[in-house]
């Protein structure tokens, strides 16, 4: 039986999943953030002074069998179907661009080809990547909590695991 499929493409970015993933999100809210992920992929374009996969559309898809984690970056970036719908109903309700997705996003800007070669520790910086464009945008995105902006620097310095400042 041929699962049917659901996408929407925007400037840098095409979300392929299954229909049912989506089922009762409000489409809009889906466009929206797609929106929201090619301005996230052009902030990080920016910090990197470049593009991945010389520009083309990188494809978000949904994946029955697991990936090794919640998503894996690539192109295409993994989305482990267990994970997808209520991180969109999250995304429809809150107006959240997806820290897992946006974190996925930056590891997709390590730049073969650039001089900004900074890949020291790769979950620090591709959650590094991913903070630009939030700050810079003043994206929303949820951890603990919900952040707008700036605001996600609380996480890294004293509310998320192994935070740098703990109690302050």
């Amino acid at each position: 039986m041929e699962v049917k499929k659901f996408s929407a493409t925007g400037k840098h970015l095409r979300l392929v999943l299954d229909e049912a993933d989506v089922e009762g999100i409000p489409r809009r809210a889906i466009s929206n953030w797609v929106t929201n992920l090619d301005q996230a992929y052009e902030k990080m374009g920016e910090l990197m002074g470049g593009y991945p996969y010389n520009g083309n559309i990188i494809t978000i898809a949904s994946v029955a069998d697991y990936p090794g984690g919640w998503a894996v970056a690539g192109n295409p970036i993994l989305w482990y179907k267990p994970y997808i719908k209520q991180e969109l109903q999250a995304i429809a309700s809150s107006g959240t661009w997806s820290f897992g997705i946006m974190h996925e996003l930056g590891h997709d800007f390590i730049l073969e080809n650039s001089n900004t070669q900074w890949v020291f520790h790769e979950e620090m910086f591709a959650n590094f990547r991913m903070y630009y464009a939030v700050e810079k945008l003043n994206a929303t995105t949820q951890q603990d909590r919900i952040y707008k902006g700036r605001e996600l620097e609380a996480f890294y310095k004293t509310n998320g695991e192994g935070s740098y400042a703990p109690g302050e």
